[in-house]
């Protein structure tokens, strides 16, 4: 099965569960709200302590994806810290927020999973869902999600009330525009940084969440992915433009 194939039937699967034509709901689309995830991720084990969870919670639907091939399905795989869908192919999905200053850039993992992977595969397919994004803006998920922790950390805490931090907002809920599908192999990888798709920054004063730096990861510049990596684009709903007043500082 070909390459474009196999990620047809994932995204398939896919917008069964987050996609709709259904234009008459007030966002075009079915959105996925910050409490029902979390607590969704809580009961199945997933990273439900995770600030950023729209990310972790699409990983969490991936993998769980029941995507079939002649019949069989897919049997998701857990390799590293990453989740995966193993067809004829390995497959791995990244969030990409549309509506925020940080658009286009998609933090992937570190070059050591990477090159474990290329090992064994030879090659890895990647969907990334490109999502609207609405921001915590009165703080109920910020006060839901630590209540359900049991109470904010101390890192929290200190994170909370220096005021030389930016004050970072959590989503509150978010939708899928469109989905990208790409298939890149070893050769391209190696490429990438030089062709300028690949970047090697991206965690370099990033913190963990008891203060310590995170491994560097490079991350993935959408605008300038080559087309022989490129495999298919999917609407989910709207015409991403119609948010593009939304607000920037997310």
């Amino acid at each position: 099965m070909a390459q474009r194939e196999e990620a047809d039937l994932i995204v398939k699967a896919l917008f069964d569960v987050f996609g709709t034509e259904d234009k008459d709901q007030q966002y075009g689309v079915s959105p996925v709200y910050a409490q029902d995830a979390i607590k969704e991720m809580k009961d199945k084990g997933g990273y439900w302590k995770e600030n950023e969870w729209p990310g972790w919670f699409m990983k969490m639907k991936f993998q769980e994806l029941p995507v079939l091939k002649y019949g069989d399905p897919f049997k998701p795989i857990k390799k590293v810290k990453q989740r995966f869908l193993q067809g004829e192919y390995l497959w791995d999905h990244r969030f990409n927020t549309y509506n925020s200053r940080h658009a286009g850039k998609v933090a992937f993992m570190s070059y050591d999973n990477l090159n474990d992977i290329l090992q064994e595969f030879d090659g890895l397919g990647l969907l990334i869902s490109n999502c609207h994004v609405e921001l915590d803006r009165n703080g109920d998920i910020f006060r839901f999600h630590e209540a359900l922790k049991g109470g904010s950390s101390e890192y929290t805490e200190d994170r909370e009330a220096d005021p030389k931090r930016h004050a970072w907002k959590r989503k509150s809920l978010f939708f899928i525009i469109t989905l990208h599908s790409y298939y890149f192999t070893t050769e391209d990888f190696e490429k990438g940084t030089q062709e300028g798709w690949l970047g090697d920054h991206f965690q370099g004063f990033a913190r963990q969440s008891d203060g310590g730096p995170r491994d560097t990861k490079p991350e993935f510049y959408l605008d300038f992915i080559p087309e022989r990596c490129q495999l298919e684009t999917y609407r989910f709903n709207h015409a991403p433009w119609a948010y593009e007043d939304e607000d920037e500082n997310i």
